[in-house]
């Protein structure tokens, strides 16, 4: 991906040129006015239709460019939020597993937000640059030899300046990893609140060390940084009042023109505020620079074959010819923290008929949902490949090899309906299947939408379940599904559910703990340490009628 002004600047770069035109146009006629009113002072002859045009003009122009500016905010910052969800949507989901979801969510509004905003600043910068330009033009007309001197007194102070804002973008970088830290602080307590307010002692040290020590240091960062910008803007501001000094208690050493000091001093007091607004917005244009920085680096562009489309672009893959599932030497590894080779799965040779229902087993951390998001597509092999029937599944195919799949992973996200279901045609099915889960008293459907999701987990991940088998997907994979549901669902789902999929000419992989209804399973896969042990034959189970 290119940088992402360069993506704003190629959507939005007609109104964006027309805002910062208007922005010059007002500017030079700000400037104009200032030297026509300090000729006037002095007694030189003033047109009075050349003052009235640009009167008019300044407010004028000005206000186009906010007009302008405006409208160029909002289709950026809809233009980058879209374009920010969509890239993370076509991110591998380990490279997102990895960015996380406190660091994501920070992105996502923070980081856009700041990174609008500073669009909203070129006009403004724009204005304060052609006044400042006009002025110094004027001044210069009126003796280049005396500003000349000014600017170069100006340089001495810099150097201070410029170490001020070194400080300053220091200590907000600082306060940004500590803002990460809050987001993720907030999203434990939103997730934990149960423990928390069982557990006193966990809760006063996720109180007093964890979230507060976050909030210090945050508070400490900004601060430092907002203290340097206002001492950069203050030394400033002292600098130009120096020379303003030097004119008033020294004006032999500018010749001692009369018309000279009035027209350097008031030019000089005219410029301190839009050069006190563009120091202003120093750190704004900083934080926008950071946030573009930080949002370019999560959604760079990925090598092509990895870069997964979106659902618009799709090639749809023909369910009818293909008999298995098949890997050939597939791996997978994962990274530690410091870059070392983690914990890795494989290499693999397995293969899934049409229609069968597979169990993965295996002890807690032995590969068995990296093997299932193997298998559905969300994990690529790292070396190895994955093969529908006879056709090999290349990267920038997986996206219709993923439509193929319906999943309930074990942190499995429930939405409110069925996609696809809003003209009410399924919504048969899916009362029949509210009553098999018992639900039907507590969830009703209409248009494929479901009138609750407030429920207990266990009755969540039975809609959840629900939601799967309607979408009517021929691969079906079921992340421990079980695991939090009492025994009579539970039988249910392996007896009647499991069964009942099978006879409707669906693979139904399952990964479980549950070595009580193993019979179930066409085949057990036993893992251990990422390594297939056991692929065990069983006897089908009956299908039974769900009613």
């Amino acid at each position: 991906m290119k940088t992402l002004w360069l993506v704003i600047w190629r959507r939005s770069k007609y109104l964006l040129l027309l805002a910062v035109l208007a922005s010059f146009v007002s500017g030079a006629a700000r400037a104009g006015l200032l030297a026509l009113v300090n000729s006037g002072f002095n007694g030189s002859r003033v047109n009075l239709w050349y003052y009235v045009a640009l009167c008019i003009a300044a407010p004028l122009f000005s206000l186009a460019a906010e007009l302008l500016n405006s409208r160029t905010i909002n289709e950026s910052m809809q233009h980058v939020m879209l374009s920010t969800v969509g890239q993370v949507l076509r991110m591998p989901l380990q490279r997102a597993e990895q960015i996380g979801s406190a660091r994501m969510l920070t992105v996502l509004t923070q980081d856009v937000l700041m990174v609008t905003g500073g669009l909203q600043l070129i006009p403004t910068l724009a204005l304060h640059t052609s006044v400042v330009v006009g002025c110094i033009i004027y001044l210069a007309w009126l003796s280049p030899v005396v500003l000349a001197a000014a600017v170069g007194f100006v340089l001495i102070g810099a150097a201070a300046f410029r170490l001020a804002h070194m400080l300053a973008g220091r200590h907000l970088v600082l306060a940004r990893q500590s803002a990460e830290l809050i987001f993720r602080n907030l999203e434990t307590m939103t997730r934990a609140l149960k423990e928390l307010k069982l557990n006193r002692r966990r809760r006063l040290t996720f109180l007093g060390r964890d979230l507060t020590g976050a909030a210090v240091a945050y508070k400490k960062h900004t601060l430092i940084g907002a203290a340097a910008y206002s001492f950069s803007g203050s030394w400033s501001q002292l600098i130009f009042f120096g020379v303003m000094g030097a004119f008033i208690f020294a004006p032999s050493w500018a010749g001692g023109s009369e018309r000279l000091i009035s027209g350097y001093g008031l030019t000089l007091l005219f410029l301190l505020g839009p050069l006190s607004a563009m120091l202003g917005t120093a750190p704004n244009v900083a934080t926008a620079m950071a946030a573009t920085q930080r949002l370019t680096a999560v959604i760079a562009a990925l090598p092509p074959l990895e870069n997964e489309p979106m659902g618009q672009t799709i090639e749809p893959i023909n369910e009818d010819h293909w008999d298995s599932i098949r890997f050939s030497g597939v791996t997978h590894s994962y990274r530690n923290p410091d870059g070392t080779p983690g914990f890795t799965i494989g290499p693999l040779d397995l293969t899934v008929g049409r229609g069968d229902v597979v169990f993965l087993v295996g002890g807690n951390g032995s590969g068995k949902t990296t093997l299932a998001k193997l298998m559905c597509g969300l994990y690529l092999p790292q070396s190895g490949d994955v093969y529908l029937g006879d056709t090999r599944i290349v990267p920038s195919e997986v996206g219709g090899y993923r439509e193929l799949f319906g999943a309930v992973f074990s942190d499995y996200f429930l939405f409110d309906g069925v996609d696809g279901a809003e003209d009410g045609g399924q919504d048969r099915d899916m009362r029949t299947y509210l009553r098999s889960f018992d639900l039907s008293d507590k969830v009703s459907v209409t248009a494929g939408t479901y009138s609750t999701t407030a429920l207990s987990q266990g009755q969540r991940k039975r809609l959840a379940l629900l939601t799967a088998c309607i979408e009517n997907r021929p691969i079906l994979l079921f992340d421990e599904w079980a695991a939090e549901q009492d025994p009579a669902f539970k039988r249910l789902f392996y007896r009647a559910i499991v069964p009942s999929l099978k006879s409707s000419g669906r693979t139904v992989i399952v990964v479980t703990h549950d070595d009580a209804y193993l019979d179930v399973a066409d085949r057990v896969v036993k893992l251990e340490y990422g390594q297939i042990v056991e692929g065990v034959r069983q006897a089908p189970m009956a299908a039974v009628e769900v009613s």
